[in-house]
C-alpha cells in the first residue's frame, strides 16, 4: 500500500522487519503480563511467521536479485496477488468462526467498532510521527504504523493455545485494514 500511494517502500519494509521482530519479543510478555498465569511459546510464534512472512520475503529478494528483467515484468500483479493471500487467511479463520459469527451478530460489530477506531489511531499516530520527514517517508509511516500486521495476533492466538474465536478480533482488523489502507492508497496517490 506504501508503494500503491507513492510513499518510500524501502523505509516501509525496514519499519515491517524491525517491528515484526519486535512484536515477537514483546508481546508474548506482555500479553503473559496482563492475562497472568497464561505461558506463551515464543518459538512458535517465530516459526509461523518464519514459515509464512519471512521465507517467502527472503525468496522474493533473491529472486528478484537474480532475475530483476523476469520477474519486474510481473510488479502490477504483485499487489493483487498479496491481497489475495491475506484474504484467504481471513476466510480460513472466518471459516473456523463461523458458528460463533452466526450466533453472535452484535459481537462482530463490537469487535469491528474496536478493529476500525485502533486503525484510525494507528494512522493518526503514523501520519503525525512522520510531520517532519518528506511525504514519501510520511507515507511510509503512516502505513507502517496504521496497518499493524495482524499475523502476529493470530500467531499469537495459536502459540497460546486458545480457541479459534480469540483469533476475531485479528482478522476483523486485517479485514479493516485492507480496506482501509486501500481507500487511503487510492487518497493519497491522487
Amino acid at each position: 500500500m506504501t508503494d500503491l500511494a507513492g510513499g518510500d517502500t524501502a523505509l516501509a519494509a525496514v519499519v515491517l522487519v524491525a517491528v515484526g521482530l519486535g512484536s515477537v519479543a514483546v508481546v508474548p510478555t506482555v500479553v503473559g503480563l496482563l492475562v497472568g498465569g497464561i505461558e506463551i511459546d515464543a518459538g512458535r510464534i517465530i516459526e509461523g511467521l518464519a514459515l509464512a512472512v519471512v521465507g517467502p520475503m527472503v525468496l522474493a529478494v533473491l529472486t528478484r536479485a537474480r532475475f530483476p528483467d523476469r520477474v519486474g515484468r510481473y510488479d502490477d500483479y504483485y499487489p493483487s496477488v498479496s491481497a489475495l493471500m491475506v484474504v484467504l487467511v481471513i476466510g480460513i479463520v472466518t471459516a473456523a468462526n463461523a458458528s460463533l459469527l452466526r450466533s453472535s451478530g452484535s459481537l462482530l460489530l463490537v469487535v469491528a467498532v474496536g478493529a476500525a477506531a485502533l486503525n484510525a489511531v494507528g494512522y493518526a499516530a503514523g501520519w503525525l510521527a512522520g510531520s517532519a520527514f518528506s511525504r514519501a517517508e510520511r507515507i511510509a509511516a503512516l502505513f507502517s504504523v496504521g496497518t499493524r500486521d495482524f499475523a502476529v495476533a493470530a500467531g499469537l492466538v495459536v502459540a497460546a493455545g486458545f480457541p479459534a474465536a480469540a483469533s476475531l478480533p485479528a482478522v476483523t482488523f486485517g479485514v479493516v485494514e485492507m480496506a482501509s489502507s486501500a481507500a487511503l492508497a487510492r487518497l493519497l496517490s491522487r
